[in-house]
């Protein structure tokens, strides 16, 4: 008898069908069966998650899910047919934007994501959090930039970290790290010796002879400390004037000792590769920062490109074009970026954070606003939340991603989630 067509798969796979490696069984054939595919129907469950899944064999792909797919596959004995993605299952994590209140408490805007999209609607603001701060003998430590850090390390047992980084850009550089008790457990106020925090782990800086990081989510009242990460291939003479340590994404590190260069330029650290890429060019910083005018910023976009930017007036932005295996010169050689004039910017060197593709600011009105660098966009996150800040120098806010606790995510309903419906038809053989 001649073999007939039937359907071999018929259904939807969702974010639970799918395992840490983005890999869901469709079917697994016995030691006695064969299955060949002839037409594959697949639908993306949500357009604004979609799923851009693959059929595979093994490790062998037979094509992509983004479309019908029509043919001849054969899947022998012991074989396993599966669907494999990259946004699936879903990671679900907050972010929450920091800053120190005029209620002499910090407060928090969290907004949680999912699979790297925002989800504005569920952004709740966090008002007079303790956390031990009221104990915190250095929460009011200012200077012209001031970034506060919560809930670093924190899990559903422990209230997480503070950490607060000041910088008048210039010789006027601090750190402090607390636990949730208020104790301090880590401080630096070297002069020239700036610091960053990576808004998950890490606090980077270097000395004149090394990049240097700690591990900021410690759980403990004993005091952190700094380990030498990579040796510069160059001895800086001395830390001085304008210093800057910024990262562009999550992977890359951008840092120089001074805008007088001494003998050492701009670096760029790799973290994934544990690779330093020495820009070789002496007049580096003097581009980046302007004689320490402005901020620069960097980001590593969803479309496979970096920018690296620095806003330059209410409404102006300049921008150039950068790859983490840049060298030699660098200018903002860019098309400039106009922001809207109803939201312009609070000022150009304050209030400012980076996450995903996006700029994140407090506009004139005290409203947290952005600029997506993909798509253009440029509008309120929550337009009936103002900013409120303790000083004018306390103007920055620190962004901090985590993993929400399962009960806040049970209690949320979530824009959507990827999934994917395959109609398979073929033949099967016993």
């Amino acid at each position: 008898m001649a073999d007939t067509l039937e359907t071999l798969f018929n259904g939807t796979l969702q974010s639970s069908d799918f395992n840490s490696s983005g890999e869901a069984t469709v079917f697994t054939n016995t030691s006695s069966q064969r299955r060949t595919i002839k037409y594959v129907q697949s639908l993306e469950g949500n357009s604004t998650y979609p799923a851009n899944a693959k059929l595979m064999v093994g490790d062998h792909e037979l094509g992509s899910l983004s479309g019908n797919l029509e043919g001849t596959a054969i899947i022998g004995t012991g074989e396993t047919l599966k669907v494999k993605t990259t946004n699936l299952p879903v990671v679900d994590k907050d972010v929450a934007f920091s800053w120190w209140g005029s209620n002499n408490a910090y407060n928090s805007y969290v907004i949680p994501y999912r699979n790297n999209v925002p989800q504005y609607t569920l952004g709740t603001l966090l008002s007079n959090q303790d956390n031990g701060s009221s104990g915190w003998s250095y929460r009011n430590t200012s200077s012209t930039r001031t970034w506060f850090y919560s809930n670093v390390g924190g899990t559903a047992s422990y209230q997480g970290n503070l950490i607060k980084i000041y910088s008048d850009v210039n010789s006027t550089q601090g750190i402090y790290i607390a636990n949730s008790s208020g104790t301090n457990i880590y401080s630096d106020t070297t002069s020239y010796k700036p610091y960053l925090f990576d808004q998950k782990q890490y606090v980077y800086t270097f000395s004149t002879t090394h990049l240097q990081r700690l591990d900021a989510t410690a759980n403990t009242s004993s005091a952190l400390s700094l380990t030498n990460l990579k040796a510069l291939p160059q001895t800086m003479s001395a830390l001085s004037s304008y210093p800057q340590i910024f990262m562009v994404g999550s992977d890359h590190i951008v840092f120089h000792g001074g805008y007088t260069y001494n003998n050492a330029g701009c670096y760029t650290y790799e973290i994934s590769t544990d690779t330093l890429t020495d820009w070789n060019e002496n007049n580096t910083p003097n581009n980046l920062l302007g004689a320490g005018s402005y901020n620069p910023y960097g980001l590593a976009l969803s479309n496979g490109s970096y920018v690296i930017f620095r806003p330059t007036s209410a409404t102006v932005m300049n921008r150039g074009e950068w790859t983490p295996t840049h060298t030699g010169t660098f200018s903002y050689s860019g098309t400039n970026i106009t922001l809207s004039s109803l939201l312009q910017l609070h000022t150009t060197s304050n209030a400012h954070g980076t996450y995903g593709d996006r700029f994140y600011y407090m506009n004139n009105s005290n409203y947290l606003c952005y600029y997506d660098w993909v798509t253009g966009e440029n509008d309120y996150v929550n337009g009936t939340n103002a900013m409120d800040y303790y000083t004018s120098n306390i103007l920055h806010f620190g962004i901090t991603e985590f993993t929400p606790l399962t009960a806040t995510q049970s209690a949320r309903t979530y824009e959507g989630a990827p999934s994917i419906k395959l109609r398979i038809t073929g033949i099967k053989s016993e």
